[in-house]
């Protein structure tokens, strides 16, 4: 098939470019080599009647650190569940427990039926943990009004969206991975998807609104796929998702949620997670882009937080950050010769810290990087930190909540 090139676009146009044929044989991705050359407006994609799955087969961007070990297989590193989950015997003795209504216990006690091992070690993180304010996880609320608690009792029982068992999705991998995103944000990830903008979104509402975060999951899962976001529209479940891809270290929850993210931030676009690609027309065309736009990423923080998050420029950062603007934030970096969403999570004695959407990694606390130079704060969280003159640096754009 021969190659479509096209003028170069008009100013504000992403950029098209074509994408390398992947190998034969293509090797898993370093952490380093998942950073999309394409964030916001430079994304590339390639002009074609025919996409193909070359997620596996990106390369590091000239100017990558390439030095970054690659991740870990399967899903979030097997010893995450070991050194974040609580033992599932210690639930009736837990004081978290004991702090829940009669009402409250009993319905932990009907979803720990509902579990395998896993999830029952997962429920037990979740039980103990407790938002910034002091509210449990558990019984915090959603938009509506509903309890986090409330959402995995209802998806213990719920008929399921036939297509995820025909994929053999089961409730209980269903409920571990819902349990292990609420319960420890930081193992949400994007694995190799060029994903890192609604994955930074999704770990962002699961960090401070887990319950919000299951209703949307939650109604993905139903025959229906479908949900109302706060700004109105609607996020819905993209159907070449529900299949298991080469993204090993997501978990299904995470990559339907991924994917119908991507369709709903990206406009008139078309997202396919099997190509990874907005699909859209360009005179007659069919055109692939990975990434999302600075408008795109306000579009999708707007239907998750209920609030406009315009885009400050890299020229008036430093200001915004010394106003004392609201952390965390969402933030794109130019990384490695192309950007990346992260989350900024605090800036303290001159260094900013970053929760980076790669997720867990086997390196050792301390490990440095480059391109931009950082270091690894947590491991399990992917939290690293750059001094504050790298990040101002580095910065394109960050988006706070538009005071109310």
């Amino acid at each position: 098939m021969s190659t479509v090139r096209l003028p170069a676009p008009a100013p504000g146009l992403p950029r098209i470019a074509a994408r390398p044929t992947p190998a034969a044989a293509p090797v898993e991705p370093s952490a380093a080599s998942q950073v999309p050359a394409a964030l916001d407006g430079s994304a590339t994609g390639i002009a074609r009647d025919a996409f193909v799955n070359a997620g596996d087969a990106r390369t590091a961007p000239t100017g990558e650190d390439t030095t970054t070990p690659a991740r870990g297989s399967g899903r979030h590193l097997e010893s995450l569940l070991g050194r974040r989950a609580a033992p599932a015997s210690s639930l009736e003795t837990s004081e978290a427990m004991q702090r829940l209504s009669a009402g409250d216990q009993q319905r932990v006690r009907d979803l720990e039926g509902a579990l395998e091992v896993g999830g029952r070690a997962q429920l037990g993180a979740l039980l103990e943990r407790t938002l910034a304010d002091g509210t449990s996880a558990l019984l915090s609320l959603d938009s509506a009004g509903r309890s986090l608690l409330d959402h995995l009792s209802e998806l213990a029982t719920m008929e399921l969206a036939p297509e995820l068992a025909r994929e053999g999705i089961q409730r209980a991998d269903l409920l571990e991975s819902l349990l292990q995103e609420c319960a420890t944000p930081g193992a949400i990830n994007q694995s190799n998807r060029a994903t890192c903008t609604v994955t930074s979104m999704q770990y962002m509402l699961s960090l401070q609104e887990p319950s919000e975060y299951a209703r949307l999951v939650r109604s993905l899962l139903t025959p229906e796929g479908t949900v109302s976001t706060r700004s109105g529209a609607d996020l819905v479940r993209v159907a070449d998702s529900i299949a298991p891809d080469s993204a090993v270290d997501r978990s299904a929850t995470e990559r339907l949620f991924q994917a119908a993210m991507m369709e709903l931030a990206n406009g008139d676009a078309t997202y396919s997670n099997v190509t990874d690609e907005n699909v859209t027309s360009f005179f007659g065309l069919k055109l692939g882009v990975l990434g999302l736009n600075g408008d795109q990423q306000e579009r999708g923080l707007a239907a998750l937080f209920g609030a406009e998050h315009p885009r400050i420029f890299a020229s008036d950062a430093a200001d915004a950050l010394a106003s004392g603007t609201t952390l965390p934030m969402f933030a794109d970096l130019s990384f490695g010769g192309g950007a990346h969403a992260v989350v900024v999570e605090k800036i303290e004695d001159g260094r900013v810290f970053i929760r980076n959407p790669w997720g867990a990694t086997t390196d050792p606390v301390g490990s440095t990087y480059g391109d931009p130079e950082r270091v690894l704060e947590d491991a399990d969280a992917r939290v690293e930190s750059m001094t504050l003159k790298a990040f101002l640096g580095t910065v394109r754009g960050l988006h706070p909540a538009a005071a109310a």
